[in-house]
């Protein structure tokens, strides 16, 4: 694993949130506020790599989680639509309480 410098502390240490962000691009504050994906047109389970691999899809479908999907002809398709609205409704936001300092004498 590259070491990474940790965004708040500075520390040489592995922070998943970090890392997310540094391999990504993509942060609290950046993801991405517009879709992701194209609502009018269909997606097939190997061109989601950005949600998630084709197995794990696959495990989600067995288990009635993730994104809806079309069965047609045998062949697994996402409607865009589909796909942003679910994404949308994993987001998380930060609370707008800053971290706790660790220079702070309140305690």
């Amino acid at each position: 694993m590259i070491p990474l410098l940790h965004a708040v502390t500075g520390a040489n240490a592995f922070c998943a949130p970090c890392t997310w962000s540094a391999l990504t691009g993509w942060s609290s504050q950046t993801w991405p506020e517009k879709p992701m994906f194209n609502a009018d047109r269909l997606y097939r389970a190997d061109e989601l790599g950005e949600i998630a691999n084709t197995s794990t899809l696959a495990k989600w479908r067995m288990r009635g989680i993730g994104p809806p999907f079309l069965k047609l002809e045998g062949q697994v398709l996402y409607e865009g639509a589909a796909l942003n609205a679910y994404l949308a409704s994993k987001r998380v936001r930060p609370t707008d309480e800053p971290p706790a300092s660790a220079d702070d004498d309140t305690a």
